[in-house]
């Protein structure tokens, strides 16, 4: 088995910067002060710069899922036994959250989320307000259907990717469109990320399936730009 790597890319220049390899690395994730979260080799959290210094292993004995960055990458989201926690950038928990979250994405005190919210009694994708833990659903989905990914787009915007595309919803006049549509089984959204700056591209890891012989079906796994106001698509080169 070959290694996976996290690359630091400047895209204008294209200068390459290898951050740190491994057997297994999933879903690495660009936080405050130029730290770096993700997941290696059974599910262990680990925190890095992108210069690739500074590793620092966040757990040990307890295996966390579904993390991402909250409070403006201060703080840590991860699942553990099926409770939403809240981890310092020590690892250490110091508190949970009253909600089933799958995954989810912060901006300004809010989090755009997906998975079974209890006051709802249903499986939605929607915004946590973190002031009050008050839940706005935008729309349901169901159980089988499980969004692949969910990011923010701009301050008004959340959007995520599922089996037939990409969607997103206005929070507050609750509109959701679809602005990317995979009609077809042979290309898929794994994952949509908004840029910081709110300027309405996404960066999105997307499967393609491609027929070799009529019994022979090979994917292909690439990264893009897309803009989001154009509908222009650039594939990165950074398989």
């Amino acid at each position: 088995m070959g290694e996976v790597r996290i690359q630091n890319v400047n895209l204008c220049t294209g200068d390459n910067k290898l951050v740190i390899s491994a057997k297994s690395i999933n879903y690495p994730q660009w936080g405050a002060d130029d730290w770096i979260l993700f997941s290696r080799e059974g599910g262990a959290l680990y925190m890095i710069k992108s210069d690739g210094d500074s590793l620092k292993q966040l757990n040990d004995s307890i295996l966390f899922a579904s993390y991402f960055w909250i409070n403006d990458g201060l703080a840590i989201h991860a699942k553990h036994n099926n409770i939403n926690l809240i981890l310092n950038t020590d690892g250490e928990i110091f508190d949970t959250i009253p909600f089933s979250i799958g995954m989810g994405a912060y901006k300004n005190h809010r989090l755009a989320v997906w998975g079974y919210i209890n006051s709802q009694n249903s499986h939605s994708i929607g915004v946590i307000n973190l002031e009050n833990w008050q839940f706005t659903p935008y729309t349901d989905y169901e159980p089988f259907r499980i969004p692949l990914s969910i990011s923010w787009l701009d301050d008004e915007t959340i959007v995520w990717s599922n089996t037939k595309g990409i969607h997103t919803a206005n929070i507050l006049t609750g509109h959701i469109t679809t602005i990317k549509a995979t009609p077809c089984d042979i290309l898929r959204y794994n994952s949509v990320s908004g840029a910081p700056d709110s300027s309405g591209k996404l960066l999105t890891t997307r499967t393609e399936y491609i027929y070799v012989n009529p019994d022979s079906l090979v994917s292909y796994r690439r990264i893009s730009l897309l803009d989001t106001h154009t509908g222009q698509e650039w594939i990165l080169g950074l398989e």
